[in-house]
Formats: structure tokens, sequence, C-alpha cells
């Protein structure tokens, strides 16, 4: 049987048996040894050859192309829920927490502008 390992590692085993991997190649294991494999990492060849030949899939941090609207929205949240931790003691919107609202990486800039948009609603 063919086994895949994600990183590089020797597997030993009670048999006799000596079977070094490397990362991500397949290697054929003797049936007595599978176990052992396992054991320590190793996947069969057929789960995994799929996955490791496949084009990645980049995942972007941004699922809509302007995210101001909910950042706003989450912010708009905070004020009228007024929770400990929703502010810092600088009085802006504590970027942990609206990331934690909104679910996707909020970057200062993005805080800070949508903070500013708020404040304009509020008449602040």
């Amino acid at each position: 049987m063919k086994m895949i390992s994600m990183r590089d590692v020797t597997v030993t085993s009670t048999q006799g048996y000596c079977i070094e991997f490397k990362a991500k190649e397949a290697v054929e294991v003797p049936e007595a040894v599978v176990a052992d494999c396992a054991a320590k990492g190793c996947m069969p060849a057929e789960d995994l050859e799929d996955l490791l030949t496949e084009t990645p899939v980049v995942i972007s941090d941004r699922l809509y192309e302007n995210n101001q609207p909910k950042i706003v929205e989450a912010i708009e949240l905070m004020v009228a829920r007024n929770a400990e931790g929703d502010f810092t003691a600088d009085k802006l919107p504590n970027t942990k927490a609206l990331i934690k609202e909104v679910g996707f990486k909020v970057s200062v800039k993005e805080r800070n502008e949508a903070w500013e948009t708020v404040q304009k609603r509020l008449g602040d």
C-alpha cells in the first residue's frame, strides 16, 4: 500500500522495518507496518493524491468588494450594546471585538473610517 506523510518522518517498527517519508511523496509500505505508519500521521496515498495535485485555492480575507457597510453596522451594534471591552480607553472601537463581530479581518484604517461614519450618523 502506498502512503503519504505531510512532513518528513522516519517510521521504525518492531518487525525490523525502517521507512523514510519525504513530505508529500508517496512511499510503498508493507502491510505489516501500515498501522505503525498511520500512528506517525501517514495516510493512504489514494486518500491524499487528489488533494496534493489539485491547484491550490486562494481564499481571500474579503468576501465582499466593500466591507465598509458591514463594519459600520457592527460598530453601531457595539455602540448600542456598550459592552465592556467593545471600546478602548481612547473611546475607539476595539479592533479585536470588531473582528469578532464582523467575522473577518479589519484593518485599523477600515475601523477608523467606519468609526467616523458612525460618529457622523450619531452627531458626535
